[in-house]
């Protein structure tokens, strides 16, 4: 199988998620890397010095994303948490969660060759306010960590 190039495809947006479980798209997202990490545990027995087994636990995707185009909402949502709308640090001990949904296509268009991915439970210890100066377009650069991949399809139109 060759090797491809791919690019990300525009209109990706970064979904805030409701308890109801509605999405609303409150950025739009200009680059991403996403990481996926699990912790492991080497098991060994009491009477050998070497690795038994491994074990892997605690699943989680680093989120990385820049974006020039968001609703205020993001921040807000984040202050106050699900559905409040604060407009200064509410007092919420349950997260806002966000959603990530984008395409990436093969640069090579005849192989016809697509990535779907989705992250959810997306969670973001920071957020940025605001980073811009006079006479610039803001961007924002996004941390946080997803507790769930629920999608990386691969499908060939071609």
């Amino acid at each position: 199988m060759p090797e491809l190039a791919y690019h990300l495809q525009d209109f990706t947006t970064l979904d805030m998620k409701t308890s109801a479980g509605d999405a609303t798209p409150v950025a739009g997202v200009r680059g991403v890397t996403l990481t996926a990490n699990v912790e492991r545990d080497n098991l060994f027995t009491a009477d050998d010095t070497t690795r038994d087994t491994g074990k892997q636990r605690e699943f989680s995707v680093d989120v990385n994303i820049e974006y020039a185009k968001f609703d205020p909402e993001i921040v807000k949502e984040w202050l106050g948490g699900d559905g409040v709308s604060a407009t200064a640090w509410g007092n919420n001990s349950d997260p806002q969660q966000f959603e990530l949904t984008f395409n990436i296509d093969a640069t090579d268009q005849q192989s016809g060759e697509a990535i779907e991915v989705t992250v959810g439970e997306i969670e973001f210890d920071e957020m940025p306010i605001f980073d811009g100066s006079h006479d610039d377009w803001a961007m924002w650069d996004l941390s946080g960590t997803g507790y769930a991949l629920t999608n990386f399809d691969v499908t060939t139109t071609a």
